[in-house]
Order: structure tokens, then sequence, then C-alpha cells
């Protein structure tokens, strides 16, 4: 049995991020009604404001010591959920983490992370690819979806075996929008689709839908 399901993952920049603001980020996300949302830079004061977004009833990751961090919003119920700090951050970042049940009872691995917003070469790049590395080995042999801000520079895409990329097109400047990526043998029919502009974040919100095939291997 195949399943369509959308995700959408965005970073919402949690700088001057006003209740206006809030409710138009929110009646964009309702608009392409997604399935599971990951988001990041949510400021701690403003978790409320985003599980009043409708038939969410599920959230994960939504209480936090810091400024601000990473939550995930699903229509599908979750069996538990994990932060996972991430190597060498510089900047707490970690990597939220939960196994949730399909409609068809299959279990699928959703994550979101927020990689380390540090942009001096060469170092930068390789503790931002080490850190993908680490949120594949702990995915390894699982069906997933991961998403988040990678803040990798515009060319880098990650080649990395057990993670496929569902990115937008290549004319966005990569560094400003969320990747998703998949576990390869168990997602096909790919599209994706960049949203919102600088009314929204100093980030662009990144749409993608899949159909699941949870015995392919």
């Amino acid at each position: 049995m195949t399943l369509p399901i959308t995700f959408l993952s965005w970073n919402i920049n949690f700088t001057n991020l006003t209740p206006t603001r809030i409710q138009k980020i929110i009646a964009l996300i309702q608009r392409y009604k997604p399935d599971v949302i990951f988001l990041q830079e949510v400021p701690r004061e403003m978790v409320e404001c985003f599980l009043t977004i409708d038939n969410y009833p599920h959230h994960f990751g939504t209480t936090f010591q810091h400024q601000y961090d990473t939550i995930i919003l699903s229509r599908f119920p979750c069996l538990r959920y994990d932060r996972i700090p991430l190597p060498e951050t510089q900047s707490n970042r970690n990597l939220l983490i939960a196994p949730i049940i399909l409609p068809s009872s299959q279990i699928l691995i959703v994550g979101t992370f927020h990689l380390d917003s540090v942009f001096s070469p060469p170092h930068s790049e390789v503790l931002k690819m080490d850190q993908i590395l680490f949120i594949s080995s702990i995915l390894k042999d699982k069906p997933f979806i991961i998403a988040g801000d990678t803040n990798l520079l515009d060319n880098n895409r990650t080649v990395i075996p057990i993670l496929q990329e569902h990115s937008s097109l290549p004319t966005y400047n990569k560094n400003r929008f969320d990747r998703i990526f998949s576990s390869i043998q168990n997602f096909t029919n790919s599209s994706a689709q960049v949203i919102g502009d600088s009314t929204y974040s100093d980030h662009l919100g990144l749409v993608v839908s899949l159909t699941f095939n949870p015995s392919a291997q």
C-alpha cells in the first residue's frame, strides 16, 4: 500500500516574531495543509501560538530550555520523542526525532534540526556535514523523513548514501531555505515547492509531497 504524505519545513526566524507575523505564517501553512510540520527558530514564549493551528493534535518538542528551538506538529500520533544534541554544536543545536504512527499502522521516523549557523570556511562546512552524517547514522535502516535548516552554502548538496534530498529549484539560495531528506528506498514521486518571502521570515519554507512505500527495500 502506498501513502501520499505532505511535509512542510520552515525556519521562521525568531527575531522580531510578532503576533501579526505569526498569524501570517500560520495562514500560509494552513493553505498547504501538510501532514507533518517542522519548524525551526520557534521562540520559547511563542510556542503556544503555533499549537493553535487547526487539525494538528500531536505536538513534539514544545518544551525547551533555550531562547528558541525546533518543534514538530503532526496529524499522526507519536510513540515518543527525543532531543539528541548535535556533535560539536556551538549553539545548543539538536535533532528532534519521533516515530509516528501512520493511518496504515506503519511506523515512520520523522525529525527536524537546525545545523550550526557558522559560515567561515572551510571548517564551517565540514562541521555541518559532520552533523548531517551524525543524524544519518541514527536513521540507518529505518524509514524516515528529516527536515530542517542545514545552513549549507548554495551549491553544497549532501552526498550521503542513505539520504535522498528533496529540494527546490537551484535558483534559490540554499542556505536560506530548508531541505527535506528521506530514506532512499521508501519514498518516490516527490514534488517540492518553496513558500514564503521576506515578509514571513528571512528564510523560505519548503513543502514536499511524497509517496510512502513502507515495504520497499
